[in-house]
């Protein structure tokens, strides 16, 4: 099995995204930036490592945000997908064909790879369950139950639990 480390880098409600070059596996598929793991490296190590090869980006790894195993034809993979985010840099491309900011409705717009499906699953979820609460939040905010302090606050607070506190 290989180990693989993902990353998942919000800026506002889009997540950054890269397509695979062709002559490789999965050729021209899109994929989440990161990479296979060398041994003794940590999950994490390989990502930040993975990231500046292929990007030339730092990238700060946060909490894990899931864990998958696929079996592709050639190989098996476990993908573990990390929330992370780019540090003061802009990423490059120096291996990858392209790459893109997308939200949640733009995924099916590309063609992903394979692994990548489940976790794209989880995103579209917890995207929907965001919207859903911030309009519950401003419809409150509208009807003048709650103040806009408490708005953001409690915008901010749910955009943390879930993982998604680069969308605020």
């Amino acid at each position: 099995m290989v180990l693989v480390a993902a990353a998942l880098v919000w800026n506002g409600d889009k997540f950054f995204i890269c397509r695979r070059p062709a002559g490789k596996a999965r050729a021209l598929m899109w994929e989440f930036p990161g990479g296979k793991a060398e041994p003794g490296e940590t999950l994490g190590d390989a990502l930040v490592r993975e990231c500046a090869e292929e990007l030339g980006a730092t990238v700060e790894v946060k909490k894990e945000f899931a864990r998958v195993t696929h079996e592709y034809s050639d190989l098996t993979v476990e993908l573990t997908v990390f929330d992370a985010v780019f540090v003061n840099c802009e990423p490059q491309m120096l291996e990858h064909s392209a790459f893109a900011w997308i939200s949640a409705d733009e995924i099916s717009d590309y063609e992903f790879c394979p692994a990548d499906v489940e976790i794209l699953d989880r995103i579209i979820k917890k995207d929907l369950l965001f919207r859903s609460q911030r309009e519950t939040l401003m419809t409150l905010l509208s009807a003048g139950a709650i103040t806009k302090a408490q708005y953001t606050e409690s915008l901010c607070g749910m955009a943390q639990k879930m993982g998604m506190s680069g969308r605020v």
